[in-house]
């Protein structure tokens, strides 16, 4: 496989913090069996304060950095590979297999695609989950009856780094879910939910599909609760008095035809309504704790600022200083571009000025050879590869980039067997396990074309379809034949 690739890359992020309150003391104790509020500050256990279904926390290196402040009081936060473990008990099983309540703060640290799956957030093995998948719904509640899965779905997709409070309701023969309080969908039951009598996961599937993110106030009940009731708990939770900033919006500096994206976090007594300034001008159509600009022009420099308000008054948060960069050629933001020119020698330079040279591994001979456009890498697809060492510049790639290249291809890649048929894929590029670019001929999903996956834990390898990924249309890479591939990320999308 011949490939010529270059880079173009475009970087905007923003970090948040949030501060810890004290947790709210529940309003509804009726039928309340287990209550983790996650408020430690230390240790390997999670304490459950309404009894003893205290939890034993798996893969977690150390005593506190997975306590953090959550969004009432503490949170504990799972990396994708950790979870907590609680016993089987009836309390949280056989004894609420008709009825029963399930609710929890989380805040995931990738976005959950309602068409995504593989983030999974809670199961009581066999018997009921939060996950997310089988089903349209960022994160959904499912439950087993008589073996069959029964998901209540929100049908929505779930922002990154946002703070959402999902309820399960299982009440006379039917599984309702709830998103922020706002009943999202119900279905029928034929019978109870199963009980197999298994552990508790909290924060994955007992199949070793995990949650990335927070997790606040997991709460089961032995009874269906009312609408009211869970918005009595919702309430309890939110803080009183006129709003405080909390995260003011941070300055950025965005490439001409970027987004410019900034955020606010505030508390306050609901609802808190958001107006955001450009110096002295109102931006009228900017009314949300987020502003966005897409396809920002030099004439959206400036300084924003952003008024919270609400019923008991206001606050007006400090400028932030944004800097719209001018794209004066394709050089503009280029972080790297190994046009392979280098005709002999074991390394292919990096003609960005950044020093992300590769080193070529496993090539006996030959490797530079005429391609599309001057010299191009010949890549055997048995081992030959370039490593480029890990650097700052590619480190920033987050929020908005664009990748490009010549490639032509004499295979598809390497074959596996998927049962009945035999598929093959190969890599043009990869970096760690959340940005992977593949050549795919998949008959039991897509075929002949270039799979694009991205996020923390979205690539891990092979053929198989994951739980986040694009592709381009089926059938337009062919064999021995020059394709310019062009790959845009631009706020959270892919073309």
């Amino acid at each position: 496989m011949r490939v010529t690739p270059y880079f173009c890359l475009y970087l905007a992020m923003l970090t948040f913090t949030y501060d810890l309150v004290d947790s709210a003391e529940i309003p509804v104790q009726e039928g309340l069996v287990a209550q983790w509020d996650f408020d430690e500050t230390t240790g390997q256990v999670a304490r459950d304060s309404q009894g003893d279904l205290h939890g034993d926390l798996i893969n977690f290196g150390d005593e506190a950095s997975h306590w953090v402040p959550g969004r009432v009081g503490g949170a504990i936060s799972f990396n994708g590979s950790n979870h907590i473990e609680v016993a089987d008990d009836p309390s949280i099983g056989g004894d609420i297999q008709s009825a029963m309540t399930i609710m929890a703060w989380f805040k995931s640290n990738v976005a959950l695609d309602a068409g995504g799956a593989g983030n999974r957030m809670l199961e009581k093995g066999n018997s009921y989950f939060f996950l997310q998948g089988v089903g349209s719904g960022g994160m959904n509640f499912l439950v087993k009856d008589g073996g069959a899965n029964r998901t209540a779905t929100i049908g929505e997709s779930l922002e990154a780094d946002q703070w959402y409070h999902i309820t399960g309701v299982v009440d006379n023969g039917q599984a309702r879910v709830y998103l922020n309080g706002e009943s999202k969908n119900m279905i029928n039951l034929n019978g109870p939910v199963d009980d197999a009598q298994m552990t508790l996961y909290i924060g994955s599937d007992d199949s070793g599909n995990h949650f990335n993110g927070l997790m606040d106030q997991l709460l089961i009940f032995n009874r269906a609760l009312s609408d009211a009731e869970i918005i009595s708990i919702l309430q309890a939770s939110e803080p009183d008095g006129p709003p405080e900033i909390v995260n003011a919006p941070v300055g950025d500096t965005v490439f001409e035809g970027g987004t410019l994206n900034l955020s606010v976090k505030a508390n306050g007594a609901p609802p808190l309504h958001y107006q955001w300034f450009r110096g002295e001008t109102i931006l009228r159509s900017q009314t949300s704790n987020t502003l966005i600009i897409e396809y920002a022009q030099t004439s959206d420099a400036g300084d924003y600022s952003v008024v919270v308000s609400n019923d008991a008054g206001e606050v007006k948060t400090t400028p932030a200083s944004v800097t719209i960069t001018p794209i004066t050629s394709i050089s503009t933001g280029q972080v790297a571009y190994w046009d392979f020119h280098d005709n002999s020698g074991t390394t292919a330079s990096d003609g960005s000025g950044s020093g992300n040279d590769g080193e070529l591994i496993s090539f006996g001979g030959g490797a530079f050879v005429d391609g599309k456009v001057g010299k191009a890498l010949d890549l055997d697809g048995a081992g030959s590869m370039v490593v480029v060492e890990d650097s700052a510049s590619l480190n920033g790639l987050s929020h908005e980039a664009s990748i490009a290249f010549w490639m032509r291809l004499r295979s598809y890649g390497e074959e596996e067997s998927a049962g009945s048929y035999t598929r093959e894929s190969s890599y043009v590029l990869r970096k760690g396990d959340h940005l992977g670019i593949k050549v795919i001929n998949d008959p039991g999903t897509v075929t002949r074309t270039l799979t694009i996956r991205s996020g923390i834990g979205a690539d891990g390898g092979g053929a198989a379809k994951g739980g986040w990924e694009i592709n381009a249309p089926q059938g337009s890479i062919l064999l021995d034949t020059w394709h310019h591939m062009a790959i845009v990320y631009r706020n959270n999308t892919i073309a």
